[in-house]
């Protein structure tokens, strides 16, 4: 009698492609042959990413590149970058998964409770797979933020807008009626 594939049990709230050693002064990425991902982008487990459910966006993370768990999300705080040079390049998304987070001054980033953070763009793609999936965490006044950053950045500084936030239609972002998100 034929055994039946077991689905996987998905536990960790980040799966990356790659895993990153340091060896002989330098940075190498390993992925695995056969397409399995690495929990937490350190441990190796026989997940593909056509085993992970939807709730999962390509993001990066640490700089692996991989997939974040957008269910069960309970907290976020949004931190924008001051500086006129970037659009969101320099901005930190904090994401906790159990608890509320709470300013925190012994913390790079000024607060605690926080188990994942990440970069530029792919805030974007995460707040929108965040109203879809975890709908009790507000990410409108995040939303709005971007939005406020956006136009001061057309007004102080038009050759990086052009450059960088002009192509970036954050309607299509914020817009929730069709969720596709690209692997």
């Amino acid at each position: 009698m034929a055994r039946r594939k077991r689905k996987p049990t998905i536990r960790a709230n980040f799966y990356s492609i790659e895993r990153i050693i340091y060896r002989k002064r330098k940075y190498i990425y390993i992925t695995n042959p056969k397409g399995y991902l690495f929990s937490g982008a350190s441990t190796l487990v026989k997940i593909t990413k056509e085993d992970l459910p939807k709730c999962f966006v390509p993001a990066r993370y640490k700089k692996c590149f991989g997939f974040l768990r957008t269910n069960k999300v309970k907290s976020l705080v949004y931190i924008p970058s001051h500086s006129d040079s970037h659009f969101l390049k320099d901005d930190v998304l904090l994401i906790s998964y159990r608890d509320e987070i709470v300013q925190d001054c012994g913390d790079l980033y000024g607060f605690k409770n926080y188990q994942l953070y990440i970069f530029g763009l792919d805030i974007l793609t995460f707040l929108k797979s965040i109203r879809l999936f975890s709908p009790e965490v507000d990410v409108s006044r995040i939303e709005e933020r971007i939005r406020n950053k956006k136009q001061l950045l057309m007004e102080s500084n038009k050759e990086v807008y052009s450059l960088e936030a002009e192509n970036v239609n954050l309607d299509s972002f914020f817009s929730y009626k069709q969720m596709e998100v690209a692997y």
